[in-house]
Protein backbone atom coordinates (compact mmCIF):
# COMPACT_ATOMS: atom_id res chain seq x y z
CA UNK A 1 0.00 0.00 0.00
CA UNK A 2 1.46 3.58 -0.91
CA UNK A 3 0.56 6.73 1.39
CA UNK A 4 1.61 10.25 1.64
CA UNK A 5 3.70 11.22 4.55
CA UNK A 6 4.37 15.19 4.03
CA UNK A 7 6.13 15.48 0.89
CA UNK A 8 6.91 12.03 -0.19
CA UNK A 9 5.18 8.63 -1.19
CA UNK A 10 5.88 5.90 1.22
CA UNK A 11 4.98 2.44 0.76
CA UNK A 12 4.04 0.72 4.02
CA UNK A 13 3.99 -3.60 3.96
CA UNK A 14 3.99 -5.58 7.13
CA UNK A 15 6.95 -4.36 9.58
CA UNK A 16 8.61 -1.91 6.90
CA UNK A 17 7.96 1.16 5.60
CA UNK A 18 9.81 2.90 2.76
CA UNK A 19 10.20 5.67 0.76
CA UNK A 20 9.81 5.70 -2.61
CA UNK A 21 9.05 9.17 -3.78
CA UNK A 22 10.09 12.15 -2.97
CA UNK A 23 8.07 15.01 -3.59
CA UNK A 24 9.34 17.23 -7.22
CA UNK A 25 8.04 20.21 -6.50
CA UNK A 26 4.74 20.70 -4.06
CA UNK A 27 1.55 18.45 -4.59
CA UNK A 28 -1.53 20.09 -3.22
CA UNK A 29 -4.15 17.59 -1.84
CA UNK A 30 -3.01 13.78 -2.88
CA UNK A 31 -6.86 12.16 -3.56
CA UNK A 32 -5.92 8.84 -4.57
CA UNK A 33 -2.51 6.90 -5.26
CA UNK A 34 -2.42 3.70 -7.43
CA UNK A 35 -0.69 1.32 -9.88
CA UNK A 36 -0.96 -0.10 -12.79
CA UNK A 37 1.75 -1.96 -14.46
CA UNK A 38 4.57 -1.42 -12.02
CA UNK A 39 3.56 2.23 -12.44
CA UNK A 40 2.82 4.48 -9.58
CA UNK A 41 0.07 7.22 -10.10
CA UNK A 42 -0.47 9.81 -8.28
CA UNK A 43 -3.67 12.17 -8.16
CA UNK A 44 -3.38 16.09 -7.03
CA UNK A 45 -7.16 17.29 -6.96
CA UNK A 46 -5.71 20.94 -5.84
CA UNK A 47 -3.07 21.57 -9.09
CA UNK A 48 -5.81 19.27 -11.19
CA UNK A 49 -3.17 17.02 -12.36
CA UNK A 50 -2.22 13.05 -12.41
CA UNK A 51 1.62 11.92 -11.93
CA UNK A 52 3.23 9.36 -13.74
CA UNK A 53 5.83 7.36 -12.11
CA UNK A 54 7.54 4.91 -14.11
CA UNK A 55 8.58 1.61 -12.59
CA UNK A 56 12.21 1.08 -12.63
CA UNK A 57 14.32 -1.65 -11.59
CA UNK A 58 14.43 -2.96 -7.90
CA UNK A 59 11.16 -1.17 -6.69
CA UNK A 60 12.25 2.06 -7.70
CA UNK A 61 10.34 4.60 -9.90
CA UNK A 62 11.64 7.32 -12.08
CA UNK A 63 10.95 10.95 -12.29
CA UNK A 64 7.32 12.22 -12.43
CA UNK A 65 5.60 12.83 -15.56
CA UNK A 66 2.45 14.60 -16.35
CA UNK A 67 -0.35 12.18 -17.62
CA UNK A 68 -3.31 14.46 -18.28
CA UNK A 69 -2.85 15.78 -21.98
CA UNK A 70 -3.63 19.50 -21.84
CA UNK A 71 -7.06 19.13 -23.91
CA UNK A 72 -8.22 17.54 -21.30
CA UNK A 73 -7.23 19.41 -18.36
CA UNK A 74 -10.73 21.77 -18.06
CA UNK A 75 -12.65 18.63 -17.97
CA UNK A 76 -10.43 16.82 -15.53
CA UNK A 77 -10.24 19.79 -13.04
CA UNK A 78 -14.32 20.03 -13.31
CA UNK A 79 -14.53 16.38 -12.22
CA UNK A 80 -11.47 16.64 -9.72
CA UNK A 81 -14.08 18.89 -7.64
CA UNK A 82 -16.24 16.51 -7.28
CA UNK A 83 -14.77 12.83 -6.92
CA UNK A 84 -15.76 10.28 -4.56
CA UNK A 85 -13.46 6.92 -6.72
CA UNK A 86 -10.97 6.97 -8.29
CA UNK A 87 -9.62 3.61 -9.87
CA UNK A 88 -6.94 2.16 -12.55
CA UNK A 89 -6.27 -0.33 -15.13
CA UNK A 90 -4.80 1.18 -18.17
CA UNK A 91 -7.61 3.74 -17.90
CA UNK A 92 -8.10 6.04 -15.01
CA UNK A 93 -11.45 5.70 -14.10
CA UNK A 94 -13.13 8.99 -11.53
CA UNK A 95 -16.61 8.58 -10.11
CA UNK A 96 -18.10 11.39 -9.40
CA UNK A 97 -20.36 12.62 -6.50
CA UNK A 98 -23.56 13.26 -9.25
CA UNK A 99 -23.19 10.08 -10.05
CA UNK A 100 -21.02 10.10 -13.18
CA UNK A 101 -18.38 7.65 -14.34
CA UNK A 102 -15.40 9.11 -16.41
CA UNK A 103 -12.87 7.21 -18.24
CA UNK A 104 -9.52 8.85 -19.37
CA UNK A 105 -6.96 6.86 -21.29
CA UNK A 106 -3.56 7.87 -22.00
CA UNK A 107 -3.61 10.95 -20.37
Amino acid sequence: MFVRDGQRIVEVAPGETKTVILSEGSWGFVSYIGTFGGNLYVVDSVGNEVFRYPALSGGRFGYRQNWVQSGSRDKFADLLSRVVSMSIDGSLWIGGSDGSISKFTSG
